[in-house]
């Protein structure tokens, strides 16, 4: 009697054991508002084999199974797993979809794991955004011997997510050169979150970018919430001028020079109004800087700098002065004294 109570408690086990062995799987789908995208059933069936289901998927107010350009619901076995079956799909109402397949000489579906059916679901445009669920129920798998299994009610989690809308910023026009900071964006905005920006498209921040030399930037912008990227990032330019400088103050380090059969180079400034321009911005040349006249210096613009600046400025190279040795008043009579002797003039 204690044997047979065992093997009966045994069988039950072994019965109960199945029963929770075999399943459908589904995993959570995130779906946005107007959005179609395949969703797969799973079947496990490490312990059975079936060759028929019937069930039906309750999907929540604003998302459907989407349709064909036929109007036939976009459903269907995954071909790894059938043999000769086939996937009748009903529209039942109230958002609920009958699901019904079987297979005319009796075969069982392949394999004990993966996807069995493929689902194409589609949300409404404007559903509003959160957590929905949807649940598989009233499933019935039919054994090759015919025996039948039933499965409680599974449910699963269709996620709308948050509908962000972005109104992009705006480049700022007419940007010059000023040696201060300038935005180089107008403010956009987003309904979600808070847009923020980047220079580098790696560090974002909500403050607005702002640049100094004149160039042309890339300004990259995204909706963010938190650590949680809402939107992918997106970019726009934005330009800065170099500022032409129409009569720019040129001085030299000095404006004479005498001659000495070298090159004069003096050193030159540059200004606009009170502000150097830094030597980077031009070129310097020298003409005419050796011989005695007027010699000329020349700046001309760098390109790629902060400035359009040019012009030029001249100074003089003057002649030595002649050499004359002075001489004293008793010297003088020396001299005299002995060219009126040379004409024959004056006894020594």
């Amino acid at each position: 009697m204690k044997y047979i109570k065992l093997m009966i408690t045994a069988v039950l086990l072994t019965v109960v054991g199945r029963a929770h062995a075999d399943n459908l799987k589904v995993a959570n789908v995130e779906l946005k508002a107007g959005e179609t995208k395949e969703m797969a059933i799973e079947l496990n069936n490490p312990s059975k084999q079936y060759a028929a289901f019937q069930f039906d998927l309750v999907l929540p107010d604003g998302v459907a199974i989407a349709k064909n350009n036929k109007g036939k619901l976009i459903a269907s076995l995954d071909a790894d797993r059938m043999d000769d079956h086939t996937l009748n799909v009903s529209d039942m109402g109230s958002n609920t979809y009958r699901f019904l397949s079987f297979s005319m000489t009796n075969a069982e579906f392949y394999g004990t794991s993966g996807a069995l059916v493929k689902v194409t679901l589609q949300a409404a445009d404007g559903i509003g955004s959160g957590n929905k669920t949807a649940t598989i129920k009233s499933q019935v798998f039919t054994e090759v011997c015919g025996d039948q299994a039933k499965w409680s009610d599974l449910n699963f989690t269709i996620t709308i997510p948050v509908d962000v809308k972005v109104t992009a910023p705006t480049a700022k026009t007419g940007l010059v050169y000023t040696g201060s900071a300038q935005e180089l964006v107008s403010a956009g905005s987003t309904n979600v979150g808070t847009l923020q920006y980047s220079l580098d498209g790696n560090s974002y921040s909500a403050t607005i970018p702002t640049g100094t030399d004149a160039k042309t930037y890339t300004v990259y912008y995204k909706a963010v919430d938190g650590n949680k990227d809402l939107t992918t990032a997106a970019t726009l330019t934005a330009t800065i001028s170099p500022k032409t400088v129409s009569s720019p103050t040129i001085t030299l380090s000095a404006t004479s020079f005498v001659y000495d059969g070298k090159e004069k180079k003096p050193t030159v400034t540059v200004k606009d109004g009170n502000t150097t321009i830094p030597e980077s911005e031009y070129t310097v040349s020298y003409s005419n800087n050796i011989n005695v006249g007027t010699a000329s210096v020349t700046i001309k613009d760098k390109d790629g700098g902060n400035y359009v600046v040019s012009g030029s400025a001249q100074f003089t190279i003057t002649s030595a002065a002649a050499n004359v040795t002075s001489h004293s008043k008793g010297d003088r009579r020396k001299d005299l004294h002995r060219i009126l002797q040379s004409k024959g003039r004056c006894q020594s």
